[in-house]
């Protein structure tokens, strides 16, 4: 029997001993919560949180997974919204007493890396070749012999300076050598974080960051770096940032191509601020001061390939 499927069945034989004993029903997840049979409310979260466990219960055997998209389109009429689908997911995990990747439903990954690795998933051989974009994969918590000639990892916020990058041949760069290329399009989802800690953790190799010089490009690095202070945290501390930096704009004349802050960024700069080095912090604060950003597309005011060219060596061959 699989261990999570021997657990769904320990809690619903939890469950049914307080139904016959007439006792209140109350489960205790892993965190402590109580989720009671009680009240509408109550009902409906319990009733939604038990879907979740048949659902494990039945993909744990068969040895399949689906999305959290799946699970919610696939019973609207129990759960309403994709919210009340991820809290039923939650809570079933918490009663588990597992991650929630065991449970067998799992976020659909939008993360992308380019390079050369080789790694297994759930008794499979992936073999990507460099100069191509994939997906992560979906469970990246079960990768295994993992190998790769990559020397360094970059990590870019937007997927259009990767796709950039790839087509410009920076994942067998000629002066850095072979690296992997990695974005998770914006702010990273789980399976995106998941799998470059799995990667870090297996190579040992350095990881730098490329974002926008605003607010929210570095909020982004920093939820790569600490992971973002959620309990699905999955921190990446040796991460390094090497832009865009406010001294970036000097040193590379990139004043033309600056662009006004927003509204509400000074505040989002407010709560990013602790999170950074000071030496990072100073680099945000630079433009919030000036009240301008700059974007990692400014880069090509100095040449198409200038990222690939000049830039990543100058500030990853330091």
């Amino acid at each position: 029997m699989d261990f999570v499927a021997d657990r769904v069945e320990t809690v619903t034989e939890t469950f049914l001993s307080q139904l016959c004993g007439g006792s209140p029903v109350a489960l205790t997840a892993e965190n402590n919560e109580k989720i009671a049979l009680k009240g509408s409310r109550g009902t409906k979260e319990f009733s939604r949180t038990f879907l979740v466990l048949s659902k494990t219960h039945m993909l744990r055997n068969q040895k399949k997974h689906i999305s959290k998209r799946d699970l919610y389109y696939n019973n609207v009429n129990a759960f309403n919204n994709q919210a009340n689908s991820d809290k039923a997911l939650d809570k079933a995990s918490a009663l588990l007493s597992v991650p929630r990747y065991l449970t067998n439903i799992v976020p659909s990954p939008t993360g992308l890396v380019s390079g050369a690795i080789s790694f297994t998933v759930q008794g499979l051989h992936v073999a990507h070749p460099p100069h191509t974009a994939q997906l992560v994969p979906a469970v990246p918590e079960e990768m295994e012999n993992i190998v790769t000639d990559a020397g360094w990892v970059l990590i870019v916020e937007k997927e259009a300076v990767f796709s950039r990058l790839v087509e410009d041949g920076t994942p067998t760069h000629p002066i850095l050598g072979p690296g992997l290329v990695i974005t998770g399009k914006g702010y990273p989802d789980l399976p995106t974080r998941v799998f470059l800690r799995r990667l870090l953790d297996a190579t040992h190799i350095p990881a730098f960051c490329l974002v926008d010089g605003d607010p929210h490009g570095y909020e982004i690095y920093t939820t790569y770096k600490d992971g973002g202070g959620s309990s699905l945290a999955v921190p990446l501390p040796e991460l390094t940032l090497i832009g865009i930096t406010h001294a970036d704009v000097v040193t590379l004349g990139l004043e033309c191509c600056l662009i006004p802050l927003g509204a509400g960024d000074a505040a989002k700069a407010a709560s990013v601020k602790c999170r950074l080095t000071a030496e990072e912090a100073r680099s945000l604060m630079g433009f919030v001061d000036a009240g301008v950003k700059c974007e990692i597309e400014a880069l090509n005011h100095c040449g198409l390939t200038f990222i690939h060219d000049e830039y990543l060596p100058a500030k990853m061959g330091r």
